[in-house]
């Protein structure tokens, strides 16, 4: 809540050309964070988790700017792991997949209830 949002400029250049809705003030709640173990990944040397955001949003918005909305969520979900254990540089630039010490995380698309 009270949060400020911050896009790069192709993706606010999509949301001021044909999905204004995401750049006017909402709430979203995130409910609970699902964490699937998917094994050990021999490319990595790590074992793989496959995240789930289940979240609500306080009003109807069009599915595609749910979508547009959902990986925001999933981007900030990866980058906040990588800030946390400090793994930035061994990820792309949009954290995907994200690594703690000892696992790589990867998000599905947000579950909406």
């Amino acid at each position: 809540m009270d949060e400020l949002a911050l896009y790069p400029w192709d993706a606010y250049h999509e949301y001021i050309t044909g999905k204004n809705i995401l750049l006017q003030p909402s709430s979203v709640q995130i409910i609970k964070v699902e964490a699937i173990r998917e094994g050990y990944n021999e490319t990595y040397g790590k074992y793989k988790i496959r995240l789930i955001v289940y979240a609500h949003l306080e009003r109807e918005i069009p599915e595609d700017c749910k979508n547009s909305l959902g990986d925001r969520i999933n981007y900030y979900t990866r980058r906040n792991i990588c800030l946390t254990f400090n793994t930035e540089n061994m990820s792309n630039d949009f954290y995907n997949p994200a690594f703690s010490y000892n696992y790589m995380f990867t998000t599905s698309d947000v579950k909406w209830v």
